[in-house]
């Protein structure tokens, strides 16, 4: 393909995602030794609650609600329709 990039919907994605104690940025070697083609869309959200995401919980906990199943996959659909994602996306995970 000489280094053109497919079209969002199209392109080959892998999504990362932390588990509770965790945070985007802790893929961060992972996914340099994977040595990820360049082609390849690299998606790492912020669980909400989670991360850098506790400090907003922190400044206003009278309007911040402990996330809930519901509210993360409410959240993960949300921001997989915000960057495009299509069916060329596979997904990564830890828990706890």
């Amino acid at each position: 393909c000489g280094g053109e990039v497919a079209d969002k919907k199209n392109q080959p994605t892998v999504l990362f995602f932390h588990g509770i104690s965790g945070r985007a940025q802790d893929f961060a070697k992972v996914i340099a030794d994977l040595q990820i083609p360049p082609q390849v869309r690299i998606l790492v959200p912020e669980q909400i609650g989670h991360g850098r995401d506790i400090k907003r919980a922190r400044s206003d906990p009278e309007n911040f609600k402990q996330p809930t199943h519901e509210s993360m996959l409410e959240s993960t659909s949300e921001f997989l329709d915000e960057v495009e994602a299509g069916n060329n996306c596979n997904a990564f995970g830890i828990s706890l």
